[in-house]
């Protein structure tokens, strides 16, 4: 490895692969859009062991979690992949569960 490169790498980190970049900039776009529709922001990445929520805003007296998807396919909405869990598995409602009774909210 050339000293260039090492000193990038060690100043920068290392780069994320392409699919983590895609979706922080689809997370960045939602929560600019959100931010400008009136929504609070309140945290993004909360983790449980259950799953992670993408969001969080508050809108009025309600919790509001977003899961964002971005697409680098111009061929989005065509066909739906079955991507995310299901609100009859548990799997989108147990993080969302943890999140509202954190103490971060309260």
């Amino acid at each position: 490895m050339s000293i260039l490169l090492r000193l990038k790498t060690w100043l920068l980190g290392k780069p994320k692969p392409q699919h983590l970049r895609t979706g922080d900039i689809g997370e960045k776009a939602a929560k600019r859009h959100l931010k400008r529709k009136g929504l609070k922001f309140l945290m993004a990445n909360f983790r449980t062991t259950r799953g992670e929520i993408d969001l969080v805003f508050q809108e009025k007296d309600c919790l509001v979690f977003v899961e964002v998807k971005a697409r680098t396919s111009e061929e989005w909405g065509v066909r739906r992949p079955r991507s995310i869990g299901s609100v009859e598995d548990g799997s989108l409602v147990q993080p969302w569960i943890t999140c509202a009774k954190s103490k971060i909210l309260k």
